[in-house]
């Protein structure tokens, strides 16, 4: 039996209206399709990433499969529950590490949050007390529990959603981007909590949602690449990383960028291509750039002279590019 089933799943989001357009046709509702029959499945154990850009539908995934999204259509089931039938029973098998800080209250503690959500799940006293210091303390962030969330940086905030997530000890856990802001330095502690210490000797499932090529080849199993609500993809771990040679590229985290400054960009040395999107509020650059070749202080000095301010800054491979490649090649999905 699989961990986790999804089949032939579509997700459709009602499209504003004016009042001008209602009034012609009232009883037409466009739509937009985040999901387009969507089949993917992880089995128990697993490792899977979903990797794609901006808006292609990777979080809307993960918020089904916890049954906090209705499909419009097509099953999901987690260890063989259905989740529109089961849902108690769905969510007691799942814990999920959002990667919106909204969910978390900013006048209160980091401890005085867990102690909120364990207490939504069933803990209490001690035992509650203690499963907090240890989640917080697996993620890094044990010596910060009572420090206020408002003064969290970005990667502490991801920090404490996955020390929520961790609190439940449930078989199946989705994390969403769950490196996104955190120093690249202690990336790899991230990975190896979830790769040796949560899956090899705890047993536990992950989905694991990413926008870069070298997460989802450094922590999963299998990867599925999702474009535009589709399925486009499925690969290993190798397959991935062969599929990434010849192609290089950085993700930059930033505030304040401006559209103008994008041509200036552009004529930086060994750039190729780059694409600015907005992902859970805060600015992304993609930048393609040639192997090696790229003059990345030039490209730091065009943005701050922009009066941008650069927050992150990761290698990864251009996932449009990614994305596009595998599909040429006919990767099965």
């Amino acid at each position: 039996m699989d961990a986790i089933e999804v089949r032939g799943l579509v997700k459709d989001y009602p499209l504003h209206r004016g009042a001008r357009a209602m009034l012609r046709n009232p009883l037409h509702q466009p739509v937009r399709r985040v999901l387009d029959h969507v089949d993917l499945a992880v089995a128990p154990g697993e490792v899977v990433g979903v990797l794609g850009g901006n808006g292609a539908g990777k979080t809307t995934l993960l918020k089904i499969i916890a049954t906090i999204v209705r499909p419009t259509a097509g099953d999901v089931r987690v260890f063989g529950a259905d989740a529109a039938s089961a849902e108690r029973e769905v969510r007691a098998a799942v814990a999920y590490a959002f990667s919106d800080d909204r969910s978390f209250y900013w006048r209160l503690t980091g401890r005085q949050n867990l102690e909120f959500f364990a207490a939504i799940d069933g803990l209490h006293g001690q035992r509650a007390r203690e499963m907090i210091q240890q989640s917080a303390e697996r993620v890094g962030i044990g010596a910060s529990l009572d420090v206020p969330f408002s003064f969290y940086s970005s990667g502490m905030r991801q920090r404490l959603s996955l020390a929520r997530a961790l609190l439940r000890r449930s078989k199946i856990l989705l994390l969403d981007e769950p490196t996104r802001s955190i120093d690249p330095v202690e990336v790899r502690e991230i990975w190896s909590l979830i790769r040796k210490t949560l899956v090899s000797e705890e047993g536990v499932t992950v989905l694991l949602v990413t926008h870069q090529s070298q997460e989802a080849a450094a922590v999963c199993d299998r990867v599925a690449v999702l474009d535009g609500g589709q399925l486009r993809a499925q690969v290993c771990a190798d397959e991935l990383r062969r599929a990434t040679e010849g192609l290089d590229g950085l993700t930059i985290g930033v505030e304040g960028l401006r559209a103008a400054a994008l041509g200036r960009l552009r004529a930086v040395r060994g750039v190729r291509e780059i694409a600015l999107s907005q992902d859970h509020g805060e600015q992304q650059l993609e930048v393609w750039c040639d192997p090696g070749g790229l003059a990345l202080p030039e490209l730091i000095e065009v943005m701050t002279a922009s009066g941008a301010t650069v927050r992150s800054l990761v290698r990864s491979v251009p996932v449009s590019q990614l994305v596009a490649r595998l599909a040429r090649e006919g990767a099965p999905v």
